[in-house]
């Protein structure tokens, strides 16, 4: 049953097969440089990008350590672009989704929990989640790993103590949402205390202890730390961002089943309702357990990150999946109840739910592969030339997706910053940018409008040394130019109106 769930996943990772990553996904390429500075020896943070506080959520300094010690030897082995790297996401995803249908089968009908991990790992897909390796497929193996581990154990001795405690080092090592987990074994613990009389708690006190030396040590710099406490005037904006990223992750995992948009607004709708009521039915029903706990403790750490996004969702994903389920199972018994001819309840739920997933690969299957940075022909071009460059005169590039530029490369690089253009020239100067690389607006973003458009407004501080269709690079000159004379040119031009720009 689960293999014939997992089909049209495994139908639309052979579409994406050898697919490049899409435009403005970067995440992969800093994994990689952690990979391949371990790989050589080097510093984890030695890996050529260039952090500026105005970009922060472009990346942080360092990820985690799980994903590129996984991905070390592929790297050794393979180089950065290998197949292998796709082959190790496809099989992080089937992982993920095994081990939550072992757990939700325990929940729920066989049945019901192949449906809610094939539509989990088929909405993966739908987000590229085996096209370019990321933390996230194998951080939710692990934490469903974690959840089937602790809600299988009868008797707690020190084999059982010891696969859940590694399998919480490992799930923080990838992503640090990981520390969810602390907060989750401790409420299992303690709404089961008489299964286990504390013994559930050793985990907790082996990460606690662990996690405050590594902190007090500074081994590890957390992510986006200093953004985790908002200034009172934000919280109102940071919530209301992440209801819109969340609930579209949500309309994600609900998958694109019809051809109109407002067919599928419509549909959403009616899903979601059946979702959260499955789900609330669902987790109340199994509330003393460790699936329940890491879905509480799991949400409210999302709540209060400083950052957000669709992807951040997919380790709840098999949870409301069976939620949305258990939800149209609930409604079908209901009319069975007053229709004496409607069929059996699960057929046509089964038959709708199949032709909800069997609709939407086929629309999966006629979207072409996106237009990769790092395949563009003028791409090309562009990344021979700066590694030619860069051999003979080190350079130190800005650019609006450095961390690929940098694999592809070798320069060291700086993202697009959200700053006043004067700012921006205060910005590359400080971090001795020596290039910057303008690219077609109408390709980019806005960060990226704001950096095309320095030349233009500072031409006495850039000159043009490389060009093609798509791509120029600008040397950055020394000047004599005042501050003055800086900020009165670039008076009016902000982050907030630099959609505005000229796109040439």
């Amino acid at each position: 049953m689960f293999v014939i769930a997992m089909l049209p996943f495994a139908g639309l990772v052979a579409h994406h097969w050898n697919w490049g990553a899409p435009p403005g996904f970067g995440d992969h390429a800093q994994y990689l440089a952690h990979a391949r500075a371990i790989v050589d020896g080097r510093a984890y943070t030695d890996i050529g990008y260039i952090y500026h506080p105005a970009a922060p959520m472009l990346g942080p300094r360092a990820y985690p350590p799980g994903l590129p010690l996984t991905l070390a030897p592929i790297v050794a082995i393979f180089g950065v672009d290998s197949l292998m790297n796709q082959m190790l996401m496809i099989l992080s995803i089937v992982a993920f989704a095994y081990l939550a249908f072992r757990r939700l089968e325990k929940a729920t009908a066989p049945w019901q929990a192949a449906f809610a991990v094939g539509l989990t790992a088929l909405s993966l897909e739908s987000r590229f989640g085996s096209v370019v390796p990321l933390s996230d497929p194998g951080f939710c193996a692990l934490l469903w790993g974690l959840v089937l581990a602790v809600d299988t154990t009868v008797r707690w001795n020190w084999q059982r103590i010891a696969l859940v405690t590694a399998l919480g080092f490992a799930a923080m090592a990838y992503r640090v949402l990981g520390v969810a987990v602390v907060p989750a074994l401790t409420l299992y613990a303690l709404s089961t205390w008489r299964q286990h009389g504390g013994r559930a708690l050793i985990p907790v006190a082996l990460w606690a202890v662990t996690g405050i030396a590594v902190l007090l040590s500074g081994a590890v710099d957390v992510p986006f730390r200093e953004y985790l406490l908002p200034r009172f005037d934000e919280i109102g904006d940071r919530i209301t961002s992440m209801a819109r990223v969340y609930k579209t992750s949500v309309f994600d995992l609900e998958l694109y089943a019809f051809p109109r948009e407002k067919l599928n607004d419509a549909y959403h709708a009616i899903a979601s309702l059946l979702l959260v009521a499955g789900t609330g039915a669902l987790l109340w029903r199994d509330r003393r357990t460790m699936m329940t706990t890491t879905v509480v403790a799991y949400v409210a750490i999302l709540f209060v990150s400083p950052v957000s996004d669709g992807r951040y969702l997919w380790p709840m994903y098999p949870v409301l999946a069976a939620g949305l389920v258990l939800g149209a199972a609930t409604v079908s018994r209901s009319i069975a109840r007053y229709v004496r001819w409607y069929p059996r309840p699960p057929v046509p739920v089964a038959i709708a739910l199949a032709l909800v997933m069997l609709s939407s690969l086929r629309a999966e299957l006629a979207v072409s592969a996106p237009l990769s940075l790092d395949r563009l022909p003028d791409a090309g071009q562009l990344f021979s030339w700066m590694r030619d460059r860069n051999a003979k005169q080190p350079m130190r590039a800005m650019f609006v997706n450095p961390r690929v530029l940098t694999i592809e490369t070798g320069v060291a690089a700086m993202g697009a910053l959200a700053l006043r253009p004067h700012m921006q020239l205060h910005a590359l100067r400080e971090r001795e940018i020596s290039h910057i690389v303008w690219q077609d607006a109408e390709t980019n973003n806005c960060r990226a409008r704001l950096l095309n458009s320095l030349p233009r407004i500072y031409p006495s501080h850039f000159a043009l040394e490389y060009q093609n269709a798509t791509f120029r690079v600008y040397r950055l000159l020394p000047t004599s130019a005042t501050v003055a004379d800086e900020l009165a040119a670039s008076f009016e031009v902000t982050p907030e109106v630099c959609r505005q720009l000229p796109r040439s």
